[in-house]
Parts: structure tokens; sequence; C-alpha cells
């Protein structure tokens, strides 16, 4: 008995697995996150950074809740 190979089951099982093997590299590592944002303090106001796009943003500790944003760039 011979075993024949259906080219369109190969085809889809190639592409499955490179799917998946692509889609598992792509998801980001947690740990690069670790250290993203730095926290910086005076006694006038308080200064959030992120570190992985520059961006900056400063608040008053009366108003901790009504944060504004600087343009870095």
């Amino acid at each position: 008995m011979k075993n024949k190979i259906d080219i369109k089951s190969v085809a889809i099982g190639v592409l499955l697995t490179a799917t998946l093997i692509f889609g598992v590299a792509a998801v980001t590592d947690e740990a690069d996150q670790i250290g993203r944002y730095q926290i910086g303090i005076t006694d006038s106001y308080v200064i959030i950074l992120d570190s992985n796009s520059g961006d900056m943003w400063r608040t008053y500790p009366s108003s901790i809740h009504d944060i504004k944003h600087f343009k870095t760039r």
C-alpha cells in the first residue's frame, strides 16, 4: 500500500506551523517593561518619565490626578 502525500494538506500544515512560530516570536517580553517609568519627586512637583518613548509628565503633589504631558521632541 502506497502512502500518498496530499500537497494541499502539507501546505496547510506548513502555513499553520509558520503562523504559530511567528506568533510566538512576536509576543513582547514583559521583562523589557521593568524600569520603564522613572519618577522624580521634588518639593514643588512630581515628574514621570517614560524611558521607552521619552515622554514626560508633570503634576503637583496636591493634584496628583491632574497630570500634564510635556512635549520632549
